[in-house]
């Protein structure tokens, strides 16, 4: 085979991939692969007529479609066949549409994976291009508004900040939006644990590492400070006037407590969590031959209780039930001093 003409070769080597890529009925196992042989065929061919045709019969792909947003090792393989194309007038329109509409296709279910694939893609006008079409997906006018996730519109300040070719203006209303977000919560350990804990600061400590990693000298935005202060002020405003074990410590309110089951261990229960006085409360369980499956179900609706069993060493029976009410109250307090700590460390992280 190696004797054959140089263009005959080529042409077996296209024809090989093409059967590869057309035969609909055996899975591919490693697309990577494929991306890494077509930057070959490329860079010993040139951009062909046939490897045009090629490309277009990938991104045609379903099982490529499919693993595009959720394999990594395509991210690095798919950035170095783009940056293998020197002069953007190379690209035919028809290719980008095809890279567009793999994209609009996978969008509802996606989509923050398709806001990560493009913070990691590198080519600035392919990226700009994209995400131009991604903004119009998610700002569409619809005739019934669809919810934007608050996930989703934390990842889109990433990709625009990492991006740095929009506005001020437009990264600043997108941060203020997340802002109005988190403030219409009514309940601080929701700001706390939801916003703060599972998105807000992770997307802070992200963009601050893509910041420092970039060789194309991202400034600071000032989208990203206002996020930045909005989240250290609130959380050293929850550090200074957090629960404390002076303060009152009911629960539930009177009318709450007579929903609870009337039994006698429930009954209990009840009394300590309207009284404001009483901030730990036990209850013997040596004496007891069958669990307590209804005072159990109970204590399952309050996960604001701190609840500890003390076993017998040598039968290992539940011996005594310790709930206590300031457990979480202390836990929420070591949280906002944790995320604080992360603010205001974040060069170190």
């Amino acid at each position: 085979m190696f004797s054959l003409p140089t263009n005959a070769l080529n042409n077996l080597c296209l024809n090989f991939f093409e059967c590869i890529l057309r035969d609909r009925i055996s899975s591919i196992r490693s697309f990577d692969k494929i991306l890494h042989y077509l930057i070959l065929l490329h860079y010993r061919f040139g951009l062909t007529i046939k490897l045009i045709q090629l490309l277009k019969i990938l991104f045609q792909n379903k099982q490529f479609k499919d693993e595009l947003f959720s394999n990594k090792n395509l991210y690095y393989w798919l950035n170095c066949l783009v940056e293998t194309f020197q002069s953007w007038s190379m690209f035919s329109m028809e290719f980008l549409d095809l890279f567009r509409q793999i994209i609009c296709s996978s969008m509802p279910t996606k989509l923050n994976e398709i806001i990560q694939f493009l913070i990691q893609f590198s080519h600035q006008t392919l990226r700009a291009l994209l995400i131009n079409t991604l903004l119009r997906f998610i700002f569409r006018p619809r005739t019934l508004p669809r919810h934007i996730l608050f996930s989703t519109l934390c990842s889109l300040l990433h990709l625009l900040i990492i991006d740095g070719s929009y506005s001020i203006d437009s990264l600043l209303v997108l941060a203020y939006n997340l802002i109005k977000r988190i403030r219409k919560t009514s309940s601080d350990n929701e700001i706390i644990e939801k916003y703060f804990k599972i998105h807000v600061i992770p997307m802070i400590i992200h963009i601050y590492r893509d910041i420092q990693k970039s060789h194309s000298n991202i400034s600071i935005s000032p989208a990203f400070v206002l996020i930045y202060e909005y989240c250290l002020n609130t959380l050293n405003y929850y550090c200074s006037s957090i629960l404390t074990p002076s303060s009152p410590l009911n629960i539930i309110s009177i009318n709450e407590a007579l929903l609870i089951c009337p039994c006698t261990s429930c009954v209990r229960l009840q009394t300590f969590l309207i009284d404001p006085q009483i901030s730990t409360l036990i209850f013997d369980l040596s004496t007891s031959i069958v669990p307590d499956h209804c005072l159990r179900h109970t204590l399952s609706k309050f996960p604001m209780l701190s609840i500890e069993y003390k076993h017998d060493p040598c039968t290992g029976r539940e011996q005594t039930l310790i709930i206590s009410k300031c457990g979480y109250e202390q836990e929420q307090k070591q949280l906002c001093f944790h995320l604080r700590r992360l603010l205001m460390q974040l060069h170190k992280i």
